[in-house]
């Protein structure tokens, strides 16, 4: 919460981006789940974003 309140005006979107990135990231990676559930209700369009900020 702390991270994304200190994102600069306007970058609040790309700062979410990017914390979801590094979430689902390490869920890969420390193999924490199976799967996730990309939620992006009414910014459809950023999940491909998401998803390569995961390094997917």
């Amino acid at each position: 919460i702390d991270e994304l309140a200190a994102a600069p005006k306007g970058g609040a979107l790309a700062k979410g981006i990017e914390i979801a990135g590094r979430m689902i990231a390490d869920l890969r990676v420390n193999s924490i789940c199976d799967g996730v559930h990309i939620m992006a209700i009414g910014k459809e369009e950023v999940v491909p974003d998401i998803l390569a900020a995961a390094g997917m």
